[in-house]
């Protein structure tokens, strides 16, 4: 589990607070997380819904050597469950 804040941190009023919750021990349904790194919005996306997955939250980075919507890091390390 994790929060975007840490305890006692000062935010203001209405503001959005991200978290990451357990959903339990891995089962036997898990599947591998595909390598994203370098591939497109676009083909990841496909790469994802083929392995019954799909994209979460999309936080934007200004970059001078990649092209826009190509994908700089995953939350999920690639060859993880």
């Amino acid at each position: 589990m994790n929060q975007q804040f840490a305890a006692g941190s000062s935010i203001r009023k209405g503001e959005s607070v991200g978290i990451t919750v357990s959903i339990g021990p891995f089962s036997e349904g898990d599947i591998t997380v595909p390598d994203l790194i370098g591939k497109s919005l676009t083909e990841a996306e496909k790469l994802l819904a083929d392995s019954s997955l799909k994209v979460g939250k999309v936080n934007y980075q200004s970059s001078f050597s990649l092209l826009p919507n190509t994908f700089l890091i995953n939350i999920r390390v690639k060859g993880t469950k």
